[in-house]
């Protein structure tokens, strides 16, 4: 089976262009797999999304608050 590897990505707003490959390390946040489009909530100030863990671990929600 294989391994799914993180890809996580910083770019410039103004343009997109790529800036940088970024490696998160001990964030808690358990599973192999994102979505590519958290929701905001709480007007902006906080974001939800899940994970899934593979083959079967199931799926994983998470709220990060007090996003600029």
């Amino acid at each position: 089976q294989p391994e799914s590897l993180p890809s996580l990505y910083r770019v410039r707003p103004s343009d997109l262009v790529t800036l940088e490959q970024v490696q998160l390390q001990d964030d808690g946040v358990e599973g192999q797999l994102t979505t590519a489009h958290p929701k905001l909530q709480d007007g902006g100030r906080s974001l939800i999304n899940f994970t899934r863990t593979l083959p079967a671990g199931g799926f994983h929600l998470y709220k990060q608050g007090s996003c600029p």
